[in-house]
Formats: C-alpha cells, structure tokens, sequence
C-alpha cells in the first residue's frame, strides 16, 4: 500500500498491490473509496470501528451505507473478519512504522 499524508493531516492512498481474497480487495476497495475521510491522527480508531460492528456492535458511525451493507454480510462469516479488517491493518502498521 502507497499512501501520502496531505496538507490536512488526511491520508490518500496511492496505490494498492498485492494478491487477495474478494472480501479484502473489497475491504481495499472501500478504504480507498473513504480515503478523503481518512484523518492522519485518528488512524487506529477506524480498523477498531470495523471490528467492534463485525463483533456485533452495530454502528453507522463511518456512515458508507454500502460498506454498512457488506460488512453486515461478512459478520455472518466469522472466519472472515480477518479478511475484512486487513486493509486497514496495514495501513495502521505501515503508518506506525513510519513515525
């Protein structure tokens, strides 16, 4: 994962190589797509959002109905969650190693 940290203290992501499953390259998928969302500071609060409402605490804090939606789905495979939560994962260590 190639990123930048913008002006705003936001993230943009660069671009993303790599083999996958199809429920991380989605998970890929929405990250880049909230990108813009993406506060520099606030990098590990959102991976933990993800996994509280894949645990059951359902949130629509992060207000993507569409990720909503497939994250409601991939709850209902708990082998999964791993898969689902990966991209953001390793955006939070790549950005931890390089502080």
């Amino acid at each position: 994962m190639y990123y930048q940290i913008t002006e705003k203290k936001t993230i943009q992501i660069k671009a993303v190589s790599g083999d996958s499953c199809s429920i991380c390259a989605a998970s890929v998928g929405f990250l880049f797509k909230n990108q813009s969302l993406i506060s520099y500071e606030f990098i590990g609060s959102y991976g933990i959002e993800r996994k509280k409402f894949l645990e059951g605490n359902e949130s629509s804090l992060f207000g993507d109905l569409e990720e909503i939606s497939f994250l409601r789905i991939v709850k209902t495979h708990s082998s999964r969650h791993r898969c689902a939560l990966l991209p953001w994962q390793t955006l939070e260590k790549i950005i931890e190693v390089k502080k």
